[in-house]
Parts: structure tokens; sequence; C-alpha cells
């Protein structure tokens, strides 16, 4: 029985806008935070085209989660192109080849709701620039509200990326409440 992937999270919809800005369907996808899988399913659902889809998460729990309550595959099923790592993100990108990812996508948080530090340094940003192929792009989820006076982080994470890539892009335009926000 096939079953079309649902979830509660609209924000994982998001997670190809990276595609519409470079227009390249991607061969190979690196999903920094596995959540409960449903967002990776999608893109493994809707660009069939897609080789492989590495899914990293430094918690096994969380796929394990996944795999019993959401029929995320885990662990990997034969054949499947998603392929779960449980390591660091940013330990997992260092041992990547250069150029060998056409999305990175990172939705990382720990289980009090914040980005880790290091995966939001100029540092990190230009280690995951040297992963994505020319063509490629990194797409962030980010929870804030850019124009509540009181907001740091989001602004910060932006100046931060703009010191490493040329275009940066910020959706959903809309950002007068706190939500998500991909970048």
């Amino acid at each position: 029985v096939i079953r079309p992937i649902q979830t509660a999270c609209g924000y994982v919809r998001l997670f190809p806008c990276g595609i519409l800005v470079s227009g390249k369907i991607p061969r190979k996808i690196a999903m920094l935070g596995s959540g409960g899988g449903g967002g990776v399913q999608l893109l493994a659902d809707d660009y069939p085209e897609t080789e492989r889809i590495d899914v990293v998460d430094i918690d096994r729990t969380v796929f394990e989660l996944a795999g019993k309550y959401f029929d995320y595959p885990y662990p990997d099923k034969a054949g499947g192109v998603i392929c779960n790592h449980v390591t660091d993100g940013r330990r997992f990108l260092t041992g990547a080849a250069n150029g060998e990812y056409d999305l990175i996508i990172m939705d990382v948080f720990t289980s009090g709701g914040r980005v880790p530090q290091h995966l939001v340094t100029e540092e990190f940003f230009k280690l995951a620039s040297a992963k994505i192929s020319g063509e490629g792009t990194l797409t962030i989820n980010l929870i804030g509200n850019i124009n509540s006076p009181d907001e740091r982080f989001l602004p910060a994470v932006i100046k931060t990326l703009q010191k490493v890539f040329r275009h940066v892009y910020i959706f959903p335009r809309d950002l007068s409440r706190c939500s998500n926000v991909m970048i």
C-alpha cells in the first residue's frame, strides 16, 4: 500500500526553495537534522531523479522514533535513496567531497529549540559552501521574527551568510510574526 506522505509541519514544503533559486533538480542532497523524516520523504517523492539523500542526525533515537511512528526508512531500506548517518552535521560535511551536494538543507535544533552554535558560524558556512556543487544551494530553516526589535539571532545568521554566499534569499517574505524562515 502506497500512502502519500503527510505532515502537520507545513514548513517542510519550503525545503526545496533552494531548487527554485538554482533551477536545478538535485542529484545528491544532504539533510542535516532528520526530525520525523516527513520532509526527507517528501523530497524523495517529489524529486525521483535524486540519486541519494544523506540524512544526518546526532541522535540515533530520533531516527528510531521516526521509523517507529512515521514509517521513516530506518534502518536504511535496501535500494532506497535515503541513507541515514548518526553523527554531528559539521563532522559529516567535513568528510564529504568538495562539490558533492546539489542541495544541503539544515533543519537542526537541540531539544531546547536552539540551533547549535557551531552550525551557524562563518567557518561552518564556508565548509558547507565548499561541499555544494557549482549550481547548488544551501537552505536553512530557522525560527524567528526578523521584524522584532528583540530579534538578534536571525539577523546575525543572515549577516554571516552574506559574508560567505553571494546571494541570500529569505522565504517567506512576510516575516511579521515568529515563524519558520527559510534562508
